[in-house]
C-alpha cells in the first residue's frame, strides 16, 4: 500500500499488537522487530502520523511492541 499513498496530509495507523507471535491471538505471528521495521517505513512517508492503540493481549509483549513502534520517532 505504501507506494500508492503518495504523501498524505496525515496518516492514522491502527496499531494492533495481537499479530505478535507471543500474543494469545497470534494473528500473523510477527516478531517484535517487525513493528520497528513497519514504523520506520511509515516514517519514510514524511507526514504527521497518529498511532491508535488496538489489540494486544499479553502485557509484556504489548510493551515491547509499543517501544519498537515508537523507537524510530523518538530516537532522532
Amino acid at each position: 500500500v505504501m507506494p500508492f499513498l503518495g504523501r498524505p496530509d496525515v496518516l492514522i495507523v491502527s496499531a494492533g499488537y495481537d499479530a505478535h507471535y507471543r500474543d494469545p491471538m497470534q494473528l500473523m505471528k510477527l516478531r517484535t522487530s517487525t513493528y520497528r521495521q513497519m514504523s520506520e517505513a511509515v516514517k519514510q512517508i514524511g507526514c504527521p502520523v497518529l498511532f491508535l492503540l488496538e489489540g494486544g493481549y499479553a502485557p509484556e509483549v504489548l510493551a515491547e511492541c509499543v517501544e519498537e513502534t515508537l523507537g524510530p520517532w523518538v530516537e532522532d
